[in-house]
């Protein structure tokens, strides 16, 4: 925080892309304010926290997994949710309960406080939410439309697609997917998407990829072929 003569940071929002850890390792080095290898800061303020809903969980003495799917395999059915549920999946004795790195990071951003002193929020973003609150284009200002992940129900209950039986492929598979509208550019966020999630996208988008056209787009997965 040197650089910038700045001892406190404030973000109106952090969201991680998926529960991989070269994609929310930075985050959680920015919300441990005792390091000072990273960034050197006093106080990190968070309004809002949102995430893309598969997490890792504890599987057994030490394994780890991202949970239970559908009877024909097609689906994750264990998602993270708000606030209160990540809350309970971190405490002792928990079932289901968060594992691992995923865990530590998610007991920091539990932690962590809004810009007026209140516990940050946390919100599991899809396609059903449609934009980041706050972030809806409104009065001419910036919109960010959530394209993905692509949530479905089943019996009653949120779901999300299972691409594979490699949970890296579900994991990359199920980024979130946002697009920036200002004005009248358009940039396509990514995340880790790859080819099983963009196929089932282009599907899910037939009749309406207007949606995905945009002005600029990031690489998927770090430029990943």
């Amino acid at each position: 925080a040197k650089d910038y003569g700045e001892t406190t940071i404030h973000l109106d929002v952090m969201m991680a892309s998926h529960c991989d850890a070269d994609h929310y390792g930075g985050l959680s080095d920015l919300l441990d304010v005792e390091q000072n290898q990273e960034l050197d800061a006093k106080e990190v303020r968070v309004d809002s926290f949102y995430h893309a809903g598969v997490a890792w969980w504890i599987k057994g003495e030490k394994g780890r997994w991202l949970g239970p799917t559908s009877k024909d395999g097609q689906y994750l059915t264990q998602l993270m949710e708000d606030r209160p549920q990540v809350t309970a999946a971190l405490k002792s004795g928990a079932d289901p309960k968060l594992q691992g790195e995923w865990a530590d990071f998610m007991m920091r951003v539990s932690k962590a406080r809004t810009s007026q002193g209140r516990a940050t929020p946390i919100k599991r973003l899809s396609q059903v939410r449609q934009c980041v609150p706050g972030f809806t284009g409104q009065n001419g200002g910036v919109a960010i439309k959530v394209l993905a992940p692509v949530e479905t129900r089943l019996n009653g209950q949120p779901a999300l697609r299972c691409y594979d039986s490699k949970p890296d492929k579900n994991t990359n598979g199920n980024s979130l997917l946002l697009r920036l509208d200002y004005k009248r550019a358009r940039i396509l966020l990514t995340g880790d998407l790859n080819r099983y999630s963009q196929k089932a996208l282009l599907d899910d988008y037939a009749g309406k990829r207007v949606e995905l056209q945009c002005d600029v787009s990031k690489a998927c997965h770090h430029g990943s072929d």
